[in-house]
């Protein structure tokens, strides 16, 4: 039997290089009203779409027991609903994630891989996040494309939270805010 196990030297080059780009473009995101005006007087064949919508757990699959602070090692996939602001369905999400590594100062790099579904096209995200981040609730943004229908080519960020209930558990279900900025061809 074969072990493949994921080279800590190797990755860390690439995540670095995505944080640079996550935070350039998050720079971009953080002022919105004026970036995208000036980007819209700069590039008038480019057009953007921000939403926000709730991301809700249908399925969640994993390779051992679940809890909000797991092992490197653990892998876990999902299926979840896209509801809009009325709690319409609006879309759905597909995606997997695997705890890699402890980082020098304790917290666990998730590498995240997520497809964003709806009527109109799809896009995708893939890369490393702390997890800290992720179960602490704070916004975590990474950078977003766009990977078929009219989102084709688009590029953007994707901003997610994670949202516990008062007195949820380990156990329950939540739920995150997904917000979205996207920019692409007339």
């Amino acid at each position: 039997m074969m072990i493949i196990r994921h080279s800590t030297a190797l990755l860390r080059p690439v995540a670095l290089g995505l944080a640079v780009v996550a935070s350039a473009a998050l720079s971009l995101f953080a002022s919105d009203a004026p970036v995208a005006a000036t980007e819209r007087a700069a590039h008038p064949a480019t057009r953007c779409k921000d939403f926000t919508l709730t991301e809700r757990f249908i399925r969640y699959d994993t390779n051992m027991p679940s809890d909000l602070h797991v092992p490197a090692g653990f892998q876990g996939d999902w299926f979840d609903e896209l509801l809009d602001a009325s709690g319409t369905r609006v879309g759905t999400a597909v995606g997997s994630m695997d705890i890699m590594y402890r980082a020098a100062n304790g917290d666990d790099m998730e590498y995240q891989f997520e497809m964003f579904h709806f009527p109109e096209g799809t896009f995708q995200v893939a890369s490393e996040i702390d997890r800290a981040d992720v179960i602490s609730g704070a916004w975590v943004s990474q950078p977003i494309t766009g990977t078929s229908g009219v989102y084709r080519g688009w590029h953007g960020i994707w901003r997610f939270q994670l949202v516990l209930e008062s007195g949820s558990g380990p156990d329950s279900n939540p739920s995150f805010v997904d917000s979205f900025h996207l920019c692409g061809p007339r």
